[in-house]
Parts: structure tokens; C-alpha cells; sequence
């Protein structure tokens, strides 16, 4: 069977205009993959800006509550045991708070109480340790951020 060359022609040219029509729907779909892409990232950076700032609040109240412990043991009464049923009590109404450490500014222990343990656990020296070194140049420590137990735990100093 031969074909005439006008339906030829025909399905040729139509082939022809078929590659335009083919380029166009690819260009289309990467614009929109793009725009996807790219809602996406504004998406991700939203979200991460509002983790950012919530850890920030959390890391400022934490802070601003281990401040307040701190300087209200140096300022209370003499009793040594007063000051650690203070400290014990602080722990006690704190759910996320698990081991409150008070050092002197040599970087020796002064008291280390903690949820877990009964009373003073072993005290030692920190003054080798990166937190009391940071604390020192900086002023501040803040630990890494890790989960246990479906529970953020970080040290803040």
C-alpha cells in the first residue's frame, strides 16, 4: 500500500507542530515544579522562624528562672539547709527541670541537686569542663539540643 504524499505532508507537518506543543508543556511543568519548590522553601523557612522563636522564649524563661535559683541561694539565709530545701523545692515544682548545679567561681561544686538522685550527689570540680570555661569568656553555656524519652533535654549555664 503506498501512501500519497500529501497525507505524508500532512503527518509531517503535523509532527512538526507537535514538537512546539511538547516544549511548551515541559516548560510549563517546571514552572510549576519551581513554584512548588519554592513555596515550599518559604514554607520551611516560615516554620523554622516560629521553632526559632519559641526555642528562643523557652531558652529566655530557662535562663531567666536559673538566674533567679542562682542569685536567690547566694541571697538567702545563711542555713546551708535552707538554701538546699529551696533548691530542692525549685526542682520539685519544675517539671522540666531535672538537676540544678551551683558552682563557685573557681568552678567548684557548691551544691548538685537533682530529680533523679536524693540529696547531694558526689561534688566536684568543674573548672576544667567546657560549660564552666564558656560561662567564664562568655558568660552563658548553652548545650546541644537532644530528645530522650520524647522530651527536648539541653544544659543551659
Amino acid at each position: 500500500m503506498i501512501i500519497p504524499s500529501r497525507v505524508r505532508t500532512i503527518v509531517f507537518l503535523s509532527g512538526i507542530a507537535v514538537i512546539p506543543l511538547i516544549f511548551c508543556a515541559i516548560f510549563l511543568l517546571m514552572q510549576s515544579l519551581k513554584a512548588q519548590y519554592r513555596n515550599a522553601e518559604i514554607l520551611a523557612y516560615k516554620q523554622t522562624e516560629h521553632i526559632a522563636q519559641e526555642l528562643s522564649a523557652l531558652l529566655l524563661a530557662r535562663v531567666f528562672a536559673l538566674d533567679h535559683i542562682g542569685s536567690s541561694y547566694f541571697e538567702s539565709a545563711s542555713d546551708k539547709h535552707t538554701r538546699e530545701r529551696s533548691i530542692d523545692r525549685f526542682i520539685a515544682s519544675r517539671d522540666d527541670v531535672n538537676d540544678i548545679i551551683i558552682v563557685d567561681s573557681k568552678g567548684k561544686e557548691l551544691i548538685h541537686r537533682s530529680r533523679d538522685l536524693s540529696g547531694n550527689s558526689t561534688l566536684t570540680d568543674r573548672s576544667e569542663n567546657i560549660e564552666f570555661i564558656s560561662i567564664q569568656e562568655k558568660g552563658y553555656y548553652f548545650g546541644p539540643l537532644y530528645v530522650s524519652q520524647e522530651r527536648t533535654v539541653f544544659l543551659v549555664g
